[in-house]
């Protein structure tokens, strides 16, 4: 009897926790908060994107997903070197933060920053096991590295998840189907 008391509370206990939204990951849960902010980066507003996550900044410094969001906006303005360092804040405030570690790694990329891009490209991959795009990334940063083998193992890699980028890079760089 009393082990079905403790199931039915466990129970009632899970239930509320998932309807409350506690089983939920922080960064579902932050795109939910910041809807309003993400609606100016979805609208190439990145000025006021950029005041609105500002402001989330001030009021919550510690959140990771407000610190990637302002470094879109300061990508979207053309200030490279500020989104990096959002990107950076937001990996060091929460490691999971996988898309930080992706749009550092594809903006140090263009920047030429090699050595740099491909550590974050690194995590990037580590992080996003299963997405193509990160493969791609960290192939096109072997490729201009002279790596030519190992990235033509991540454009297949990429290839395989679905990345159609990755086909197109392999067809035209190295002359090979995926």
């Amino acid at each position: 009897m009393e082990v079905f008391i403790l199931l039915v509370l466990m129970g009632l206990y899970i239930g509320l926790k998932v309807f409350m939204g506690g089983a939920a990951d922080p960064i579902g849960r932050d795109k939910r908060k910041y809807k309003a902010g993400l609606r100016f980066i979805d609208n190439r507003e990145f000025d006021k994107g950029f005041v609105y996550f500002n402001a989330m900044i001030s009021e919550n410094p510690r959140s990771a997903s407000a610190w990637l969001y302002r470094g879109r906006c300061q990508q979207g303005l053309g200030n490279q070197y500020a989104a990096i360092a959002d990107y950076t804040k937001a990996s060091e405030i929460d490691y999971n933060v996988a898309e930080a570690f992706l749009l550092k790694a594809k903006l140090l990329l263009h920047l030429d920053e090699l050595d740099q891009a491909l550590e974050a490209a690194e995590k990037a991959v580590w992080h996003l096991r299963n997405n193509g795009e990160a493969y791609t990334v960290r192939g096109e940063i072997l490729t201009k590295l002279g790596q030519n083998g190992k990235a033509v193992m991540d454009f297949r890699k990429a290839i395989s998840l679905g990345d159609e980028n990755a086909n197109f890079i392999l067809r035209n760089q190295f002359n090979l189907q995926g």
